[in-house]
């Protein structure tokens, strides 16, 4: 908020390190990143549970782990749009 407010220079430090001032434009873009992270992982978290809800053996969520590929037809229309952005843009 203060960035957008107008403030210039916005001090930040990252744990354990001295406190530094960083461009406003660099904060906003930081922001901006970090919510999309969190956007991704939520989704994809909330799928995942989705697909694991679905599983019937022991053995079948025992082979889950975070990063699998879900299937798609356990993806939420969200997840599908962001993987969607994520391959075009080559991540």
């Amino acid at each position: 908020m203060k960035a957008q407010s107008g403030q210039q220079l916005l001090p930040w430090h990252s744990d354990g390190e001295l406190c530094v001032f960083y461009p406003a434009e660099d904060i906003i873009s930081i922001y901006n990143e970090l919510e999309k992270l969190q956007t991704f992982h939520t989704t994809y978290f909330n799928s995942l549970k989705y697909y694991i809800e679905s599983l019937d053996t022991v053995e079948s969520v025992n082979s889950i782990y975070y990063g699998i590929n879900i299937p798609e037809e356990y993806q939420s229309e969200v997840l599908k749009y962001l993987l969607r952005q994520n391959n075009e843009n080559g991540n």
